[in-house]
């Protein structure tokens, strides 16, 4: 949900804005029911962007090939996702967002889709293991990071136990649940530093004197199987 607070100068002018936004339903970046989708920046990032952005990104499949886009409704009738990209950058740089700093939400974007695609198994010690490297280089390609340190942080994290640090291993539930938990917060975070830069580049210091609230609350999903968020 969001709340807009739209501010009126004295001479009932809009003076500026500013966007409040809570209980953001993170399970739809990673789980979503077979008649909704995943948030919409996904299909119109790679249905939209240009190839050369994806290529830099290494994107190079539709929704049907990225697990955390692929299970769900890839389509909308009379909802073009292409043209509601270019619409996104060009709203985005009216805005007066730089070109980096768009480059940079795209690399989030694109870094969930490979999270997604990472894949694990259990040795027969009941210890989670990468299953193949591919998606996992990917994605520390695109973020800058290490693959080594990517897996041994996932797989066998430190965990602080008194005075001495203890390195344990994960099984495959611990680890399917780590990578949905860093996709979510992952987009949550993007998001609001999003919001955030909206807020910045409307904010109107001087001159404001009144304003009209605008509350949008929308319902939560539904879904088959529903976690803490959705309370």
């Amino acid at each position: 949900g969001k709340f807009i607070r739209i501010e009126f100068n004295f001479a009932g002018q809009i003076a500026g804005a500013n966007i409040e936004w809570y209980l953001l339903e993170k399970p739809r970046v990673t789980n979503q029911s077979k008649q909704e989708r995943n948030y919409h920046i996904f299909y119109q990032f790679m249905k939209g962007a240009h190839k050369s952005i994806k290529d830099k990104l290494l994107i190079d499949k539709g929704p049907e090939g990225y697990t955390f886009t692929q299970r769900c409704r890839q389509t909308i009738q009379g909802v073009d996702d292409a043209a509601e990209f270019e619409m996104l950058v060009k709203a985005m740089t009216t805005t007066g967002f730089r070109a980096e700093e768009q480059a940079d939400l795209f690399r989030i974007i694109a870094a969930i889709l490979h999270l997604g695609n990472v894949q694990f198994q259990a040795t027969r010690n009941d210890e989670a293991v990468l299953r193949e490297q591919v998606a996992a280089e990917k994605l520390c390609h695109v973020l800058g990071i290490q693959l080594s340190d990517f897996t041994r942080a996932l797989l066998r994290p430190s965990i602080k136990a008194g005075k001495d640090w203890v390195t344990q291993s994960r099984t495959l539930q611990q680890v399917t649940f780590s990578v949905e938990a860093l996709a979510r917060s992952m987009y949550e975070r993007m998001f609001g530093a999003l919001v955030s830069r909206i807020n910045s580049a409307m904010s109107r210091p001087d001159g404001k004197s009144t304003f009209i609230g605008v509350l949008d609350i929308a319902g939560f999903e539904i879904l088959e199987t529903n976690s803490f968020e959705q309370l």
